[in-house]
């Protein structure tokens, strides 16, 4: 709603209940909670400005809100699948009676899609200091490692011959980056500049609110997941292994559009070697796991996973015919 020095000049309503501030504290409370701030067209800063001189054409923008209340009730609610108008009072004719012109548009949701920026990707693999020490071993010997030609490895008649792999003679860095895209309008939501995806999402029957997308690792009937991206920050967590600790898993935070006005928003995922389901032909030999916890220097697995593999199970990996998702 706008006021000019005659009154009311432009009335927004979302089906016949005009945007204002909420008449119920528990309602503002509840809006906040969910991030909403912009608790009326007022509280926007909206103004109506002339696209040029004598023109006589005023244009202004505003974002609507996902969810608002009506002033009778206490508790948000989505506010697609209703119905904005928008009433303009022109002015007074000779009787005195207002002419009000307006525009009305239905508020409809688009249903997104996801992926990836590949089809395939390449195993990654660790580095040396990733595993317990072999110093008399030159071939990886169950390491996750990426070793240069024979011929590379310059270490004959040297004191080194029998060292075991150092730097230089394998790739130093074995981390896969994949590249998750949303092509959703619906958060195309400025009326220039660029969006995100930030906020969270209750996903299952546990009621776990995270982001609404999940990145997980599969292997046949085994998975683990990854994180969850589109949340509104980035939270450190572990990866889930059994679906019982999704809100602990990590948040990779708001996922940012490529471009202004492109409707499709992108996150920047790093795996590790480790990070897939437990397998008895994942090497056994790791021994430092990154740790994507907390900022202490502890290096066990549990500073990875929410549970660590049962000694039977072998340990987690990466193996070739993973999918992610």
């Amino acid at each position: 709603m706008s006021w000019g020095d005659l009154g009311l000049l432009l009335d927004v309503t979302f089906d016949d209940q005009r945007w204002k501030t909420s008449a119920t504290t528990a309602c503002v409370t509840a809006l906040t909670s969910a991030g909403i701030t912009d608790n009326g067209l007022g509280e926007t800063g909206f103004t109506l400005v002339e696209t040029g001189p004598a023109t006589g054409i005023f244009v202004g923008d505003s974002k609507f809100p996902l969810n608002g209340v009506e002033q009778v009730k206490t508790s948000p609610e989505t506010t697609t699948g209703l119905d904005i108008e928008v009433n303009y009072e022109d002015f007074r004719d000779a009787s005195g009676e207002i002419v009000e012109v307006g525009d009305s548009a239905g508020v409809r949701a688009n249903t997104g899609s996801v992926s990836l920026d590949r089809t395939v990707y390449p195993v990654p693999f660790g580095t040396e200091n990733n595993f317990v020490a072999q110093t008399t071993k030159t071939t990886p010997n169950g390491r996750a490692l990426f070793p240069i030609h024979q011929s590379g490895m310059d270490t004959a008649g040297t004191t080194r011959s029998t060292a075991g792999l150092q730097t230089g003679e394998f790739l130093a860095n074995g981390d896969l980056s994949i590249h998750v895209r949303v092509n959703d309008p619906d958060f195309n939501i400025s009326a220039s500049g660029e969006d995100t995806i930030g906020q969270n999402a209750t996903i299952n029957s546990h009621s776990d609110i995270v982001g609404p997308v999940k990145i997980s690792v599969i292997r046949g009937s085994s998975s683990v997941i990854l994180g969850h991206a589109g949340g509104p920050a980035v939270l450190k967590g572990t990866i889930d292994t059994d679906n019982t600790s999704v809100n602990s898993t990590r948040q990779f935070g708001p996922m940012t559009e490529i471009a202004p006005d492109a409707g499709i928003f992108e996150s920047d995922i790093i795996i590790r070697y480790t990070d897939g389901p437990a397998s008895t032909t994942c090497p056994s030999t790791t021994d430092t796991w990154t740790n994507i916890l907390d900022t202490t220097t502890g290096v066990g697995e549990a500073k990875r996973f929410d549970v660590a593999a049962a000694s039977t199970a072998g340990d987690h990996c990466i193996l070739q015919g993973d999918i992610s998702k």
